[in-house]
């Protein structure tokens, strides 16, 4: 590479950080600048040393950034929908899926941990569904969420007039990280499975 271009380095880079890989290089400026702490890179033995010793955890929270970084900003969809957005007026602002988060409550308390849960996720092309029983629906405060009573649990999303690509079921009493919806998104680009999870729990 040459090491102080802003620009210049092996675009093998964006192939190892998209295949989950934990990544170190020689130092580079434009690594840096594109790509920051997602990878260890440095020309000193001691701080590559330093970072490789980390632990699995920090590992994984690193390949796990650094892999949402380059399928959320670095496909050759992302920049074919970025040139298009440059020269033509009608393109689609992301080429992500449309995904409604749907969660049965039973109490008060549990509709605001349900939006709070939505309003927590950082992606963009969310939607709400609430399933409970009409005295707890009117209690949502929530302008855009789509309110299904108990009794109509039975019909498919279709006649309820939900449209969305894909449906995530949330439970009230899990956690779910602020990139959860985001990470599953990601993963449509590369997978057509009809279904798909996280691997750990």
């Amino acid at each position: 590479s040459i090491k102080q271009s802003q620009r210049m380095f092996a675009r093998r880079v964006f192939e190892l950080l998209a295949s989950n890989t934990l990544v170190v290089s020689n130092y580079s400026r434009g690594v840096r600048l594109l790509f920051g702490d997602h990878i260890i890179c440095s020309d000193s033995k001691v701080e590559v040393l330093k970072n490789l010793l980390d632990n699995d955890e920090k590992h994984s929270q690193k390949k796990l950034s650094a892999l949402r970084t380059v399928f959320s900003n670095h496909t050759y969809g992302e920049r074919f929908r970025y040139i298009l957005s440059k020269i033509s007026n009608n393109v689609a602002e992301t080429i992500l899926p449309n995904i409604s988060m749907i969660c049965l409550v039973k109490s008060e308390k549990e509709l605001i941990d349900a939006e709070a849960i939505f309003k927590s996720q950082t992606y963009k092309q969310k939607q709400l569904i609430i399933l409970g029983e009409t005295r707890i629906l009117e209690k949502s405060k929530f302008r855009d969420v789509i309110k299904i009573k108990t009794s109509d649990h039975n019909k498919s999303l279709e006649n309820l007039g939900v449209d969305t690509d894909y449906v995530s079921v949330i439970q009230v009493d899990k956690f779910y990280g602020s990139n959860y919806i985001t990470d599953l998104a990601l993963s449509t680009i590369y997978c057509d499975a009809g279904i798909i999870t996280k691997g750990s729990f």
